[in-house]
């Protein structure tokens, strides 16, 4: 009977938790390609902040907002890995860096809009950064009041201040383009 050693075992486990957060990315984007994500959660905002109409029912909300908080919590999870990230020499110049950047926009359907070069070269870093200020359950309690919110008939101003409506809606952006890329990037590598 052959054996295992600990790290052998290790690097399985590592490789099968990472392998489960991305395909929670997958169905994240099976479920709509980017754009259509962005258009989702600019609504929801919508519907929270600044009182809009529902377009969405009460079960595409409520879908949604399962759906991000799984993204959310596989972002978490792989935060410390460096993956996604271009292969380019750190003292490549910058018209290096730009002409690989529109050499990638030309394979990747639905190139990210948000992110600037260095986000584009290393998207992990955006997930790093979506965590600095808030946490996995300070989203789930934003994202669970913009829920209700989302699913009242009525408007109440006090649940949420914009400024948090917006800071958070512009981190969920970032980090959709992010897992997009990196979802992206790791499809067309071997």
């Amino acid at each position: 009977m052959k054996t295992t050693d600990s790290r052998q075992r290790s690097n399985y486990l590592y490789d099968s938790k990472t392998n489960k957060q991305l395909l929670t990315i997958d169905r994240f984007f099976d479920m709509a390609w980017l754009p259509e994500q962005l258009e989702i959660i600019k609504q929801w905002r919508d519907m929270v902040a600044f009182e809009t109409a529902k377009k969405s029912t009460p079960a595409e909300i409520l879908y949604q907002h399962r759906q991000t908080l799984e993204l959310i919590n596989a972002a978490w999870k792989i935060r410390k890995l460096n993956i996604g990230k271009l292969d380019v020499s750190k003292v490549a110049r910058k018209e290096i860096v730009k002409l690989h950047i529109k050499s990638e926009k030309k394979k990747i359907r639905d190139y990210p809009k948000h992110l600037k070069g260095k986000e584009i070269l290393r998207p992990a870093k955006i997930i790093r950064k979506t965590f600095r200020s808030l946490k996995p359950a300070d989203y789930k309690r934003i994202l669970d009041i913009w829920l209700y919110d989302a699913l009242k008939d009525y408007f109440l101003e006090e649940s949420l201040t914009k400024s948090e409506v917006i800071v958070t809606y512009e981190n969920l952006v970032k980090l959709y383009e992010a897992m997009w890329l990196i979802r992206e990037r790791m499809k067309s590598d071997p």
